[in-house]
């Protein structure tokens, strides 16, 4: 991975590279944009903070790596099905999760964590916070979202309480999304 954890502080280094020798740099700009990952960039920094800059707007290559991360932003649901590389995580990491569940106990209350195991530490610490408490569901990991699937938002001896939810979660954005 590079050194910087964000795609947005890679685009403003290379911009001010650019700029140090305009004259003779910019002739580099599309070739140099098109190893960024702008759809990692969240939509509203897309707007403010690249489509601001004039090679962005007036650079066909540029323009074009712009819409395209533009359009990736505007349908949210669909983005599991268009992952490229202009949209994949910069990081090769494995984590092992445990997604809500039913803790053992008196209260028996479906949890809404998603906690990650540190190797280092040799610990478990949260990840995320689903949007609803959740036991016996199914999880499934696809081009690096994690869906959560139906399961119980409660426990109750004398019945089950089955849900139909679907959540999509992107660790992009650290962001989750109701599925239909």
């Amino acid at each position: 991975p590079p050194p910087v954890e964000s795609e947005l502080a890679l685009f403003q280094m290379s911009v001010l590279w650019l700029e140090h020798d305009r004259e003779t740099r910019m002739q580099y700009a599309p070739d140099l944009m098109k190893r960024l990952r702008f759809a990692l960039i969240p939509a509203p920094e897309l707007v403010e903070r690249v489509q601001s800059v004039d090679f962005m707007r007036t650079d066909p290559v540029c323009q074009k790596l712009l819409l395209d991360a533009m359009n990736y932003h505007l349908m949210p649901f669909r983005q599991h099905c268009r992952q490229s590389l202009a949209s994949r995580i910069r990081s090769n990491k494995k984590m092992l999760l445990l997604v809500g569940g039913l803790p053992p106990g008196p209260d028996r209350l479906p949890s809404n964590l998603v906690q990650y195991y540190d190797d280092e530490k040799k610990t478990w610490k949260i990840l995320t916070i689903m949007p609803y408490n959740s036991a016996h569901h199914c999880v499934v990991e696809v081009e690096n979202f994690l869906f959560v699937l139906g399961g119980e938002d409660q426990w109750n001896p004398n019945g089950k309480h089955s849900t139909n939810f679907v959540s999509r979660y992107d660790p992009r954005f650290n962001s989750w999304i109701q599925l239909p």
